[in-house]
């Protein structure tokens, strides 16, 4: 996270900041949508709280419907298990 806020110090050109959420496909795909959500809005939580503004931040969360690999290998699913942050100019 400290990477991500000492970049956004120095370039003023972020015009918004897009936070993804998603799961592996373990567990029922509504409690996937729902731990995505999750995810994606404690990443949110974590910049507002570093001062970010919150007019930057556009939250979205897809479960297990875009997987990073396909796949039920440990290697695969917990490289589904993650959230994104897109930097937009």
């Amino acid at each position: 996270m400290k990477p991500l806020l000492d970049y956004l110090q120095v370039d003023n050109a972020i015009s918004k900041i897009v936070i993804s959420g998603h799961t592996d496909l373990n567990g029922a795909e509504c409690y996937n949508d729902t731990l995505s959500a999750r995810r994606a809005w404690y990443v949110y939580d974590m910049l507002i709280d570093s001062g970010i503004d919150p007019k930057l931040l556009r939250v979205d969360f897809f479960g297990e419907n875009k997987p990073l690999q396909k796949g039920t290998t440990e290697t695969a699913l917990a490289a589904n298990r993650r959230v994104g942050v897109r930097l937009v100019r």
